[in-house]
Order: structure tokens, then sequence, then C-alpha cells
């Protein structure tokens, strides 16, 4: 009688099928650890929001944490390599910098009148680092 062997890795909960639009992400160190606290706020084709918050080291590979958020269905496979592109650069600069590093793509489709009533404080330019999407 054969046994059977689990998978260590398990299988997906869920497949994104939405695309990223625009994204953001933030790198703080924080007080009481060594660790990281990297959050990623998508903003989806559907014009939904995704905001995602975890502990990283600052050895994590940002192509291994990107194949997680499309392991556990969180983002599309197509936007990998874009999302472990933006961590990787949220990394570098926030080694570099006592403050956190935003990398932020500015939504351009919000409607005039909102935009016109609540006028978006830009970061200071040197924390500011716009990624194209498309």
């Amino acid at each position: 009688m054969a046994e059977s062997v689990k998978s260590v890795t398990p299988e997906p909960t869920d497949v994104e099928t939405r695309k990223i639009i625009n994204m953001m992400c933030d790198v703080k160190s924080k007080e009481e650890s060594c660790d990281l606290l990297l959050t990623i706020v998508l903003r989806m084709d559907d014009k939904m929001n995704r905001h995602l918050t975890s502990c990283i080291s600052p050895g994590d590979n940002p192509k291994v944490l990107a194949q997680e958020l499309v392991h556990y269905g969180f983002i599309n496979e197509g936007d990998r390599d874009k999302i472990a592109g933006l961590i990787e650069e949220s990394l570098q600069n926030c080694s570099g910098h006592s403050s956190p590093t935003h990398s932020f793509q500015p939504l351009t489709t919000l409607p005039a009148a909102l935009s016109a009533a609540q006028p978006a404080a830009a970061p200071p330019p040197s924390t500011r680092c716009p990624r194209s999407l498309r």
C-alpha cells in the first residue's frame, strides 16, 4: 500500500483576476524590534482598494514576498514583477534614510469635485518615487 505525500506548500485559496492600476508601498522601522513594517496599498482595475500590512526582515527577498502575494490570492500573477520592484525600491530607500520611503503612483481617475474639495498633500520630493504601471 503506497503512502500519500502531502505538499509542504499549501494550495492557493483564491486566484486574483483583477489587475493593479495604482500602488503605494511604505516601509517603516519598528521601534520595539529589528523588524520592518511593510504596508502596500493597491488600487485594482475595478476601483476597489486593497491595504496589506506585514512585518518583514531587512533581508527578505522582494521577489519571494511578491510570489507569496500571488500564491495567497492578494495580487494577479501578471503584477508580481511590478510589486517586487516596488518592494525592492522601498527596502533600499528605507535602509538609506531615517524617514519612511513612499513609492506612489497618483490616482488620475478621481472625480474633479473630489480632487478639488480635498487636495492631497504630496510627500517631500526626496521621499517620492513614482512608479509606472503600464
